[in-house]
């Protein structure tokens, strides 16, 4: 029985390692992802067969990286190809033609930071932080955050996702919320961040908040701003409920494009929500949605947006 436990969990890992060269293989399809939460939702040993196979994806870069150089023919890294052989080396095709669009198929995979972090939220969870200065984290869905405090500052490293942080004031040492290469900085305030992949948006609720991306910029409240690689943006006036309706188990939208509603609803349901079709991605939608009835959720902005649902199974729901 051992033997055969062993036997299954090994085809398992190589299940997994096949599912992150598919979707880091660049052919992969909105399908692609929807098969894969399938999948990872069998068991609790598909789910770690999956965890592994990430953390080995992420891992062979410095094991190999000494020996990685430029095919001129292809013009690629064998690097890449290194690694897909490792973990596992399949043909890659696609499973479906592009018609369906509107998921981040990478969304799925996690980065190592988000893998390792102290403090992880799944979808659909949500996680209240109380830290020892007495400070409080409330941590959106699909968060990944560590918290590192010293004599000199009380430091928050954001891998991924959204907390909302209630500053308690400390002088002496300030507390700044890192994430993407920026820093936010504040002594006593309430302010919201989130990270999507390198992209951060900053939001500040009670009080004051300096926002560093190569340059800075002050925050107060019911001002946003948003950074990357390219660094910060323009400042700009928001309404705190359209970034803070999580907290009381709210989406709040006002004339928002339907594509950038079903990646929002993405984020915090199982499963998937697809657009069969890009000519419906503009189509607006505003409401006030229940994330404890998401399923009703979705079937009120098919509705909106004059689509009727498909439901079909893993949670999979195509708008049409």
């Amino acid at each position: 029985m051992a033997e055969r436990c062993q036997a299954d969990d090994e085809a398992l890992r190589k299940e997994a390692r096949r599912w992150i060269v598919r979707l880091t293989s660049g052919a992969a399809t909105d399908a692609d992802a929807w098969r894969l939460s399938l999948w990872r939702n069998q068991s609790p040993r598909h789910e770690a067969a999956y965890v592994e196979a990430i953390r080995l994806w992420h891992q062979l870069p410095r094991a190999a990286a000494r020996h990685a150089t430029i095919d001129e023919a292809q013009h690629q890294p064998r690097l890449i190809r290194r690694r897909r052989a490792i973990l596992g080396g399949v043909g890659l095709a696609a499973a479906v033609s592009g018609l369906v669009v509107g998921a981040d198929r990478l969304a799925v995979i996690p980065t190592l930071g988000e893998l390792n972090a102290q403090y992880r939220t799944g979808t659909g969870d949500r996680r209240r932080l109380v830290l020892e200065d007495g400070s409080v984290v409330e941590m959106n869905t699909r968060t990944s955050l560590s918290v590192r405090y010293d004599g000199s500052e009380r430091r928050v490293e954001l891998a991924g996702g959204e907390a909302l942080f209630t500053v308690m004031p400390r002088s002496a040492r300030p507390f700044i919320v890192a994430a993407a290469g920026g820093e936010t900085r504040a002594v006593g305030t309430v302010f919201d961040v989130r990270r999507d992949a390198e992209a951060v948006c900053v939001t500040c609720l009670e009080g004051r908040v300096r926002v560093q991306r190569f340059e800075e910029i002050e925050l107060q409240a019911a001002q946003q701003v948003s950074y990357s690689s390219d660094g910060l943006g323009r400042s700009r006036s928001i309404d705190a409920d359209l970034v803070t309706g999580w907290r009381q188990g709210v989406l709040v939208f006002r004339d928002e494009p339907l594509s950038r509603v079903v990646a929002e609803l993405n984020r915090y349901r199982p499963g998937l929500v697809l657009l069969a079709g890009a000519d419906k991605a503009g189509r607006r939608v505003s409401g006030v949605f229940h994330l404890d009835r998401l399923d009703e959720v979705v079937t009120q902005i098919a509705r909106t947006a004059g689509l009727r649902p498909l439901s079909l199974p893993g949670q999979l729901v195509i708008l049409r």
